[in-house]
């Protein structure tokens, strides 16, 4: 009886260990959020980013950073401390914002209204 009892405790605290070993490894590496300046405040694309931030640029990443190709989701997701799919539903919103925007300029532009 008492060696069930030991192995209960023994698994339940290496359930513990082991999930705080992995809570402890998705903490460590995050990127860091976008700076809250005048020049990031508006971004909603990755070519935008890598337009200051791209191989000839002034300001480049670093050799050592991940995969380029993914810039607003992994540094805006920390930003806005939302999870993922929350993130695609705002940045869609964005996207869509601007799209009403261009088109009631053209519509304006071709009556004549100014």
């Amino acid at each position: 009886m008492q060696d069930i009892h030991k192995k209960n405790i023994y698994f339940a605290l290496g359930i513990i260990l082991l999930l705080a070993f992995l809570y402890f490894i998705s903490e460590v590496k995050k990127p860091p959020p976008l700076p809250p300046d005048a020049e990031h405040k508006n971004l909603t694309e990755n070519q935008e980013c890598l337009d200051c931030h791209g191989k000839d640029s002034d300001r480049p990443l670093s050799g050592v950073h991940p995969p380029k190709n993914d810039c607003i989701y992994c540094h805006v997701k920390k930003a806005l401390k939302r999870g993922p799919i929350k993130y695609k539903i705002i940045h869609k919103a964005k996207r869509q914002e601007a799209e009403n925007q261009k088109k009631q300029e053209q519509r304006r532009g071709s009556h004549g209204f100014q």
